[in-house]
C-alpha cells in the first residue's frame, strides 16, 4: 500500500496538470478529485474526534450540582472559540497554497471544499442549544400534563422562592390583633419540625425517613437528549430532564415567635407565641371540663410541590440516563 493511500489523500506532488498521478487522458478521469475531497473531509472529522478532550467541559460549569439551560450556550461559545483556534490545523493550507497562489486548480477545489465544511460546522455551532433544549423540554412537559406549562415557569418559580423564608411576606398564626397608626415590631421566628427537613447538614440516612411520596418522570428516556450539530462536529452536550412531583408531611410542625410583643408579661415583658400542627386528638376541656370529650383530630401538616431536575453531560464524559430503561417511577415513603 502506498503512503498516499494510508493517508487517504494524494500527495500534492501528484497534482500534475490537475490530474492524479499525471493522468491527462481527459475529464472522464477526474473522479479521483471527488475522492480526494471526500478523503480530505473525512480527515477533518478524524482530527476533530482526536481533539474531543479539548472540547469537553471547557467552562468547568458542569462539575457543579445545580445546572440550568443557560450553561449550554456558554459552553457552546467556548467550544466555538476553541474550534476557531484549531481551524488552520484542520484546513492545512500550506498543503494547498504556496505563497499567495494555489499549487494547482485541483488544490484550490480541495481547499475550498474544506473551507466550506469548516464554515458549515461553525454555523451549526452558532445555534442556540439552550433554546433548542427548552423547546424540547416544553414539548415533553405538555405531553406529560405537568404543572409547569413550560421551562420558563419553572425558572420563574425558582427565582421567586430561592431565598426561602427570607421571601415570606407574612405568617399568620395565633391571635388576631387590630393595629392603628405606625407599628414596628421585631419578629424572631424559630421553626421546628419532625421529620427535620431543614437540617441539610444531617439529612435522614434513608429515603423512607423523609416520608415522601415521589413521582419521577424522565422526560427523554435512558439516552437523554443529544445536542449534536452534525454527525461530524464536536459533541457539545447531552442533557436529560426529570419532572418530579413530591408529596409529604410533617408529623409535627411548630413556628415559635420568641420575641412576641402582643402577649405581654409583667415580669419579662412578653411571652412567646407558638403555632403547632400535630396529628393528635382534640378534647373539649373548656365546655366540658369534667368529661373532656374528644371532638376531633388535629390533622398533620401536609405539603406538595413540583420541580424539574436537569442533568447536563459535556463531551468526553459517559452518557447519562436510567440504565434500567425505566422512564417513569414512583417512590413511596411512609
Amino acid at each position: 500500500m502506498k503512503e498516499s493511500e494510508k493517508n487517504l489523500t494524494l500527495s500534492c506532488e501528484n497534482w500534475k496538470n490537475n490530474t492524479a498521478d499525471g493522468d491527462d487522458s481527459g475529464y472522464e478521469k477526474i473522479e479521483w478529485l471527488v475522492d480526494e475531497c471526500l478523503s480530505a473531509l473525512y480527515n477533518i472529522t478524524e482530527m476533530i474526534k482526536k481533539d474531543g478532550k479539548e472540547y469537553g467541559n471547557i467552562s468547568g460549569d458542569f462539575n457543579i450540582t445545580a445546572a440550568n439551560l443557560s450553561l449550554l450556550d456558554r459552553e457552546r461559545d467556548l467550544i466555538l472559540e476553541k474550534f476557531e483556534n484549531n481551524k488552520e490545523k484542520y484546513l492545512d493550507s500550506r498543503r494547498y497554497i504556496y505563497g499567495n497562489e494555489y499549487k494547482s486548480a485541483a488544490a484550490k477545489v480541495v481547499f475550498k471544499m474544506k473551507e466550506w465544511f469548516i464554515d458549515e460546522i461553525k454555523k451549526k455551532l452558532n445555534v442556540s442549544y439552550s433554546s433548542m433544549a427548552e423547546e424540547e423540554i416544553n414539548k415533553e412537559l405538555k405531553r406529560r400534563g405537568a404543572v409547569f406549562e413550560n421551562y420558563g415557569d419553572y425558572e420563574s418559580a425558582v427565582n421567586e422562592y430561592k431565598d426561602g423564608i427570607g421571601n415570606l411576606k407574612s405568617i399568620h398564626f395565633g391571635n388576631k390583633i387590630k393595629l392603628s397608626g405606625e407599628w414596628k415590631e421585631n419578629a424572631s421566628l424559630s421553626l421546628n419540625a419532625i421529620p427535620h427537613y431543614f437540617d441539610f447538614k444531617n439529612p435522614p440516612s434513608e429515603e423512607e425517613d423523609w416520608q415522601f411520596d415521589v413521582k419521577n418522570i424522565c422526560l427523554f428516556g435512558p439516552t437523554g437528549l443529544p445536542l449534536l450539530p452534525t454527525p461530524v462536529t464536536p459533541w457539545v452536550v447531552t442533557i436529560n430532564s426529570w419532572y418530579i412531583h413530591v408529596e409529604g408531611h410533617w408529623d409535627t410542625f411548630e413556628v415559635l415567635d420568641s420575641n412576641d410583643e402582643t402577649h405581654l408579661d409583667p415580669l419579662f415583658g412578653h411571652v412567646s407565641q407558638a403555632y403547632v400542627m400535630k396529628r393528635k386528638p382534640v378534647f373539649d376541656s373548656i365546655c366540658h371540663p369534667e368529661s373532656n370529650p374528644e371532638i376531633g383530630q388535629c390533622r398533620r401538616l401536609k405539603f406538595g410541590f413540583d420541580t424539574i431536575s436537569l442533568g447536563i453531560v459535556p463531551s468526553g464524559r459517559l452518557p447519562i440516563g436510567d440504565l434500567d430503561k425505566v422512564v417513569e417511577s414512583d417512590s413511596v415513603g411512609r
